[in-house]
């Protein structure tokens, strides 16, 4: 569902290829395409499993994988006509839930009696959860994911919101909040049925004074066609988020949290991603076999007296729905 068809010769909006990064270094997941191989070869052996590596290799060639990183400072958050051409955009492509779940500070009453009177079910989105805070800014990237043939089998769109406590902690910190909010939609058109398989985010604490004190999901969530919905609270203050699509799941990866403090980077990392960071960090995935569009989201809680950043990571593998197991 929502499947956008571009045609050769069409041309997409400048404003949306500004932030629309087609050409991204593309990561391969070695162990995903292995995984694909051996679901089209489990099982066979001798001539049979020989016959079959033509069909595994070609199921390769169709999957893809492309990922982004970029710096999250008050210097490149978005401007408001940023925001304003993003909230349209998502209206446009996912529906006005969706536009109101990510930007839901913007919403005007046409946007919202628009979402109530849809008649069906939306993807996400009531509009978010969120109380005693007030946002600052928010910070996006958009990238498509394409397979060896150059076709684009997946269209994501990445956000993070950044949210004031109106209130401090009892230590006189400001409490911040980081809301993520991840879209992947994958393609079903002539080109062939696709499915998400992975979108994962990672985030790197940079200043020392900022402290990561906790994080949702902080376990495996399960979620179908329907939404679902996870909350920080603070007692003075709750920020929360809608997430769901088809039959999957969203979890936290352990082995990429770290709560604490952030991690000055050594010079050689300062303007890029630190793969020997330290300190304060955090990761997580969406996974399954994802048909349609596929949403997630995280919120993060953390304390600083003074200046904040990190660096966001997002990656997105989408492949042929066949060999993976799709159920709705």
């Amino acid at each position: 569902m929502w499947c956008i068809h571009m045609p050769e010769n069409s041309q997409e909006d400048p404003d949306v290829d500004q932030y629309r990064d087609k050409n991204n270094t593309t990561r391969r997941a070695a162990m995903r395409s292995i995984g694909l191989a051996g679901i089209a070869t489990s099982g066979l052996t001798g001539t049979a499993a020989a016959d079959n590596e033509p069909i595994a290799e070609n199921e390769k060639k169709h999957a893809g994988s492309n990922s982004h990183t970029m710096r999250v400072s008050p210097e490149n958050a978005m401007s408001d006509k940023e925001a304003d051409k993003a909230t349209n955009r998502i209206l446009e492509k996912y529906g006005a839930g969706a536009a109101l779940e990510t930007f839901p500070e913007r919403a005007s009453d046409e946007l919202e009696d628009e979402f109530t009177s849809e008649t069906v079910t939306p993807t996400v989105g009531d509009g978010g959860i969120r109380e005693g805070v007030t946002r600052i800014d928010t910070w996006s990237h958009a990238y498509d994911v394409e397979n060896s043939f150059n076709q684009t089998i997946a269209e994501t769109d990445h956000f993070i919101t950044l949210f004031e406590a109106d209130e401090t902690d009892a230590n006189g910190d400001t409490v911040y909040f980081w809301r993520g909010y991840n879209y992947s939609e994958a393609k079903d058109d002539a080109g062939g049925r696709y499915a998400t398989t992975s979108m994962t985010a990672e985030i790197q604490f940079r200043r020392d004074q900022m402290e990561f004190n906790q994080y949702e999901p902080d376990t495996k969530e399960q979620f179908d066609s329907s939404s679902d919905t996870l909350t920080i609270s603070l007692g003075f203050a709750e920020v929360g988020s809608s997430f769901g699509g088809s039959s999957g799941y969203q979890q936290p990866d352990p082995s990429e949290i770290e709560l604490g403090y952030g991690e000055e980077p050594p010079a050689e990392y300062e303007d890029e991603w630190n793969p020997n960071h330290n300190g304060a960090q955090f990761g997580y995935e969406v996974g399954g076999c994802l048909t349609g569009l596929a949403t997630g989201s995280f919120v993060l809680d953390t304390r600083s007296p003074g200046p904040w950043g990190f660096w966001w990571r997002t990656t997105v593998d989408a492949a042929l729905a066949q060999p993976c197991t799709v159920t709705s």
